[in-house]
């Protein structure tokens, strides 16, 4: 993850979500939101314990486009 803000900058919008899964390292889950003129992608990671803004520490996830400008 700390590769995605190398790159993006730091996200415009963040949420924390947390559950209780296995393995363990999937219990906190936090969601970035970049905005672009083109649209915004949201960028999911996960990790361990609760760090929100340790992004060398957390995992990529998943990526996808929530609204594509026209």
């Amino acid at each position: 993850m700390s590769q995605v803000v190398a790159k993006l900058g730091q996200p415009d919008f963040m949420t924390m979500n947390s559950s209780l899964s296995i393995p363990v390292d999937t219990n906190h889950y936090l969601i970035c939101v970049y905005h672009f003129n083109s649209g915004d992608i949201m960028i999911r990671d996960t990790a361990e314990q609760l760090t929100l803004l340790e992004f060398s520490k957390r995992r990529f996830i998943h990526a996808s486009v929530l609204r594509e400008m026209k």
